[in-house]
């Protein structure tokens, strides 16, 4: 009889769990507060968008908690973007918003350990 084991994460598996993992830090780090409106928050949006490069995606700074209809009227839709703007430089200063964006348009290449590395500590941080 062959030996059943573990399966390991898949390097999908992996980024999706990180996506949903970033994407509750985010809600979280925000109070579940809209960085627009002030209303109840339960969308991240990545400021920087996520495709200009792996740095940006997994990035918690790159992130900011929006509510439905800013999210999507006002962000998608009409492209105003510069509250969220406005809300991450206040949140983190000036300095750490342009390192956050020199860094974003950086290709980053993780390993499946990185990933996972990034993983626990995401995890790490939602349990406190």
């Amino acid at each position: 009889m062959p030996i059943k084991r573990k399966p390991k994460d898949t390097r999908r598996s992996v980024e999706k769990a990180l996506d949903k993992l970033w994407s509750q830090i985010v809600l979280k780090s925000w109070g579940y507060k809209c960085a627009m409106c002030g209303g109840l928050a339960n969308q991240p949006h990545h400021y920087f968008h996520k495709a200009q490069g792996l740095r940006a995606r997994w990035t918690v700074e790159n992130g900011v908690a929006l509510c439905f209809p800013c999210h999507i009227r006002k962000v998608h839709q009409k492209g105003d973007v510069e509250p969220c703007r406005d809300a991450i430089i206040q949140k983190i200063g000036e300095v750490k918003f342009n390192s956050l964006k020199f860094r974003s348009k950086t290709i980053w290449k993780p390993t499946a350990d990185e990933l996972r590395a990034l993983k626990a500590q995401f995890e790490q941080l939602l349990s406190n």
